[in-house]
């Protein structure tokens, strides 16, 4: 499989984007493909590594209120500069990935427009069941204009895990309309 499939996952802190990126990953890999995960912070979280001495992890999830205000302030740094400097790290991992990709931290509209750029989609997460009720950095960029992606699947995470699964199917379904996905 050499065309390239990209996923972007968008929605609030605490709403299941991560959970829906392993859910992805693992259908995948039972149906004989392998995915890339790429996330915008990534190279944000290496920085925080390799300039502050803070290992923020791998996946995004719930961070201290510390290490998310470590990583807003890099990232607002990166953006001050050049403000497509993140979309372009990810545009360049993109360019050398093939099959399918998955960006697990659309929060900036130009983020999601660069996954549409690739012939990507993006999904929204909601929820009102799972909310992390973290007042601190509300008004910080990354939470505003989350809002305002407009996502080409919306999924209401508020059923079980296997209401989960079934989503993430009809997803993948995008790609492959005539596939049967086995969970």
């Amino acid at each position: 499989m050499s065309k390239k499939k990209i996923i972007g996952v968008t929605g609030e802190k605490g709403k299941g984007k991560t959970t829906l990126v392993h859910v992805l990953i693992y259908l995948l890999s039972i149906n004989g493909h392998s995915a890339v995960v790429i996330n915008f912070a990534d190279y944000i979280k290496k920085i925080a590594r390799e300039c502050f001495g803070r290992d923020i992890g791998s996946i995004h999830g719930k961070l201290s209120k510390s290490d998310r205000e470590l990583l807003c302030k890099i990232g607002d740094a990166l953006r001050e500069i050049d403000q497509s400097c993140l979309v372009n790290v990810v545009s360049q991992k993109i360019k050398s990935s093939n099959g399918f990709v998955i960006i697990g931290d659309v929060r900036l509209k130009r983020e999601a427009e660069m996954i549409r750029s690739y012939g990507g989609i993006i999904i929204g997460m909601e929820s009102k069941m799972f909310d992390r009720k973290e007042n601190y950095l509300k008004n910080h960029i990354t939470e505003k204009e989350v809002s305002g992606i407009k996502p080409e699947f919306q999924i209401i995470n508020e059923g079980t895990f296997a209401d989960l699964i079934t989503e993430s199917k009809k997803v993948l379904s995008h790609f492959s309309p005539n596939r049967r996905w086995k969970s």
